[in-house]
């Protein structure tokens, strides 16, 4: 059961929820960037780890994303 919120806190959550995809499409963006960089020194271990913790932000990112598309979807139903 979620608590019926109003357009404009709707709105403000909407956006809110934007402005941090929009973060961590910039940070994953910024640790591909390392990583590339890391494959043309050819550091194995480095590259790795970049890439466990890229895989950790983006699955991070990604539950919230499903959580909040639940949240919005059945906003509207309560």
């Amino acid at each position: 059961m979620h608590k019926q919120l109003s357009a404009t806190e709707m709105a403000k959550r909407a956006a809110a929820e934007l402005a941090g995809a929009q973060r961590a499409i910039e940070q994953a963006n910024a640790l591909f960037g390392v990583i590339q960089m890391l494959v043309n020194c050819g550091d194995p271990a480095q590259i790795f780890l970049m890439a466990q913790i890229g895989g950790e932000m983006t699955g991070y990112s990604a539950e919230r994303a499903e959580s909040e598309s639940e949240y919005f979807a059945g906003a509207g139903h309560d």
